[in-house]
């Protein structure tokens, strides 16, 4: 039997724990790949520094020497922005 896929969408609320953990009760009695997507609200606009901010902290997640703060992270492109980053800088001086 193919197994299930789940997409559980979570911005780490309390509410987003109680998805998870009902879809593991589920999960003894139904074959299923649990995926997780987070999700987030944004402000319509924002400035450069709080994009250049964002972008330091996935950088972060995804490239920090010690394993503890290595989480996976989002490396995005926005259209029409030109960005420059060393993976290997140190924590906010990436970019």
């Amino acid at each position: 039997m193919e197994k299930l896929k789940i997409i559980i969408p979570t911005d780490f609320s309390v509410q987003a724990d109680f998805a998870y953990v009902m879809v593991k009760k589920m999960e003894h009695k139904i074959p299923m790949q649990i995926h997780f997507v987070h999700v987030m609200s944004v402000p319509a606009t924002v400035t450069g520094k709080q994009i250049s901010n964002w972008l330091e902290n996935e950088l972060n997640n995804v490239f920090a020497k010690d394993a503890s703060e290595r989480f996976g992270g989002w490396v995005i492109k926005f259209k029409g922005m030109k960005i420059t980053f060393n993976a290997f800088a140190k924590k906010g001086e990436r970019m």
